[in-house]
């Protein structure tokens, strides 16, 4: 999941049945994807992905169900080199004269069924390996000249377990393929995780669940298109029946499932005088006391703020990588640095505790000075002004519901209220809290 402002999206591709799996990125080979596509069969994992569109939907405001775009991912196609694997061999398949073996059903074949008769011998492939038929994928454990084993095989890959008739009048005999020939409808899986500066990968978060809602098609011979709809799409079709098997949405509820559309987001942030340039709180050192790195005092003036300047910040939160392990300090850490250093400069006064004395007037400050970018007390003591830069953006996130129905909007503000910020100390705190109005508009107040 992204859970930094560092770093980037990254995507990977899951096809039911396929044991080629595609990457916007080289994958390290460690993730929290499954590793086999069945008992005993790996998935190949590759860099492919080259894009992936914008994910949208729509719903009337008087309810109903939603409608859906399709997320379309663009695969590269490597044509003088591409190996077994390319997206450009894989997805160019056109029907069963493309598979590379292929043999009829002698039987039908139920959904209970361990064992495929078949009209021709497949025992000189080796096994296990993956086998399908329709968009039922097998896990084969072995065959004979007649049959092929695959008991506990069945739906492998995540695909659906069918009855395969050999006696639908009008239809062709359904065939045993080495590959898939036909990927319309098959089910489809898109992830994203998050990369890091380091290179290093999140967890993947099924972003889409849904089936291919076309053939794949290749654009300008160096890229293949892959459109996928989330499986509610299939949503979108008329009742047939009219009378008591009718059925209806009730208005102004929504089921939360714990997953999707089940996260409330927002950003919080101190917003400087709109008459100003300036995006600084600025105190004085106060050169007429003892100063050393680990104490002294600052000097700010009442027209600033006085005893309530500093009421934003906590000295208790995650004062960035040179002090603990969090990549930089909290929006609400109150690290100053020198008038004249870079806004996000590495070095700074680490503080531990801030103290408001009337009669200074200003703060004491109470300091780290052990991290090996923390202000020394000559530094403190030739700089003009110390600055906390205000505009820093906090972003919050509360869980709207698992697996239960609220009332919409009425949820926003019943969780704001458990669980929105309060105060301004703490990592649950915050400088503002919101809630929704009666007519729908967003009122908002600052908690120092």
């Amino acid at each position: 999941m992204i859970d930094s402002q560092h770093g980037r999206r990254v995507f990977a591709l899951q096809i039911a049945g396929l044991e080629h799996r595609y990457h916007s990125i080289k994958p390290s080979g460690v993730s929290n994807l499954s590793t086999e596509v069945a008992s005993g069969i790996t998935y190949s994992d590759s860099q492919g992905i080259i894009s992936v569109s914008d994910f949208s939907a729509s719903i009337d405001p008087s309810g109903g169900v939603a409608e859906y775009d399709a997320v379309t991912i663009s695969l590269s196609i490597d044509k003088r080199r591409g190996a077994a694997g390319d997206p450009g061999i894989i997805f160019g398949r056109c029907g069963a004269r493309s598979a590379g073996t292929r043999v009829q059903l002698s039987e039908s074949l139920d959904r209970d069924g361990t064992s495929i008769e078949v009209s021709s011998s497949l025992t000189s492939l080796s096994y296990p390996r993956l086998l399908h038929v329709g968009s039922e994928t097998f896990r084969a454990s072995g065959a004979t000249s007649t049959s092929i084993n695959v008991s506990g095989g069945r739906g492998a890959g995540g695909t659906p377990i069918q009855t395969h008739s050999i006696s639908l009048e009008g239809s062709s005999v359904p065939e045993v393929t080495t590959e898939i020939t036909t990927f319309r409808g098959r089910l489809a899986k898109l992830y994203m995780g998050h990369q890091y500066p380091s290179g290093a990968v999140s967890d993947y978060v099924e972003m889409v669940n849904g089936f291919i809602s076309e053939s794949p098609y290749v654009e300008d011979g160096d890229a293949v298109s892959i459109s996928i709809l989330p499986l509610t799409a299939l949503l979108e079709t008329s009742l047939a029946d009219k009378g008591i098997g009718q059925t209806a949405l009730l208005q102004d509820f929504h089921h939360y499932d714990g997953l999707s559309g089940s996260l409330l987001e927002y950003a919080l942030s101190l917003r400087v005088d709109p008459d100003s340039d300036d995006v600084y709180i600025r105190v004085t050192p106060d050169s007429g006391s003892s100063i050393t790195a680990s104490t002294f005092n600052v000097i700010v003036s009442a027209r600033t703020g006085g005893a309530n300047l500093l009421d934003d910040y906590d000295p208790t939160l995650s004062a960035g990588q040179d002090a603990d392990d969090f990549i930089a300090e909290h929006p609400r850490f109150p690290k100053f640095r020198r008038n004249e250093d870079f806004p996000l400069s590495d070095e700074g006064v680490f503080t531990t505790a801030l103290t408001y004395n009337a009669g200074i007037p200003g703060y004491i400050v109470n300091a780290n000075a052990v991290p090996n970018n923390a202000l020394s007390a000559g530094q403190i003591s030739a700089t003009a002004n110390l600055k906390l830069k205000l505009n820093k953006v906090e972003i919050k996130q509360h869980a709207l519901g698992s697996d239960e129905v609220k009332r919409w909007p009425d949820v926003i503000n019943d969780t704001l209220e458990s669980s929105g910020p309060s105060t301004t100390s703490g990592y649950s705190g915050g400088v503002a809290r919101w809630r929704l109005t009666a007519d729908s508009k967003l009122k908002g107040e600052k908690l120092s």
